[in-house]
């Protein structure tokens, strides 16, 4: 998918959805995201950007012993030459305002998912499993013990803000590609009828 292929692609899910500030605010209401929220989603994000080189490495590790990410991308290059992506995607998670632009950097993501046919279950057990590792650091960064579980549950909120929107992109690309073939069909039948 070309870049350009890509926003084209992004902004058809996008107009689909009727994405404008009412629906942010009705998706934030419904996930009971609340200001509060992101204030902790904000120290998470701090959190996570200012981990050290070490975390970072522990973290290339952890991925590469991953069963269901190496079934993902059937070998380990994918994640060796993809490193500076996923570092950056976690890295901006939780960092951005939730608006329109944040909806379309995480409907890029269910677009690649969809190119690449990769299992939806099998990338959210991986998904999954990367979050419970940044979780984990996250409470041992913590010193104190009460706010652990406000900031588990607003972590919490937001993996599922972003799992909801990565498989609403790889869902709606399935549907249209299936809608593509139809009429594919339908015209070749046609010109099949005509001969």
């Amino acid at each position: 998918i070309t870049m350009k292929n890509l926003d084209r692609l992004i902004t058809l899910i996008s107009n689909n959805l009727n994405i404008d500030e009412k629906f942010i605010e009705e998706l934030q209401h419904t996930l009971s995201i609340k200001p509060h929220d992101t204030e902790i989603i904000s120290h998470i994000h701090h959190l996570i950007n200012t981990a050290p080189d070490d975390f970072w490495e522990g973290f290339h590790s952890y991925l590469m012993n991953i069963n269901s990410l190496k079934k993902l991308f059937n070998n380990n290059s994918f994640v060796k030459n993809h490193t500076h992506a996923l570092n950056d995607y976690f890295k901006r998670f939780a960092s951005e305002q939730i608006d329109n632009e944040y909806f379309l950097n995480r409907f890029k993501v269910g677009v690649q998912l969809e190119k690449f046919d990769i299992n939806p279950i099998l990338f959210s057990t991986t998904y999954s499993h990367i979050y419970s590792y940044i979780l984990e650091y996250l409470e041992n960064k913590v010193t104190d013990i009460s706010s652990i579980l406000p900031i588990i549950k607003s972590f919490i909120k937001i993996v599922f803000l972003d799992l909801s929107l990565i498989l609403y992109a790889y869902f709606f690309m399935k549907d249209k590609k299936l809608l593509d073939s139809k009429k594919e069909l339908e015209r070749l039948s046609r010109a099949y009828r005509l001969i």
